[in-house]
């Protein structure tokens, strides 16, 4: 990867592409709805996942920061408030896993961007032969 898209690329993947976040928002949203007994209509999902996007660039990458964006996603939904004690009690568990998916997850899209734009990656982790030879046994 080359100098340049690393400088601009990792600070902005950091505070912005949260994946695994947004994934994680969008399930705890459907969980409440339904033990709620909340109808899912295309609309509500398309906000659902609009929402979590939105969400998931506006909280601070910090331990703790997603305990805003359960409230947050909780009241623009219009679900109730009795679903908070559940995100509270999953957050400790979930962030340390959201967090390490996300940190995942940045520097293998730098990657595929960087080999998008025809600049040379590190043969090691782009190529079949790092997989091949680093097997989990």
């Amino acid at each position: 990867i080359s100098k340049k898209d690393s400088k601009f690329g990792i600070p902005l993947a950091i505070s912005t592409f949260k994946i695994a976040s947004v994934v994680y928002l969008c399930v705890i949203g459907l969980y409440i709805a339904k033990n709620q007994g909340i109808s899912i209509s295309l609309n509500w999902l398309t906000m659902l996942i609009i929402l979590a996007t939105c969400i998931t660039i506006s909280i601070p990458p910090v331990p703790g920061g997603g305990l805003n964006a359960y409230r947050m996603l909780i009241e623009q939904l219009s679900l109730s408030m009795s679903a908070m004690p559940i995100c509270v009690a999953l957050d400790p568990i979930m962030d340390f896993i959201i967090t390490g998916l996300n940190a995942l997850t940045q520097p293998i899209e730098l990657i595929n961007i960087s080999k998008r734009n025809n600049n040379k990656v590190n043969p090691l982790i782009s190529s079949k032969k790092f997989y091949t030879t680093h097997r989990m046994y």
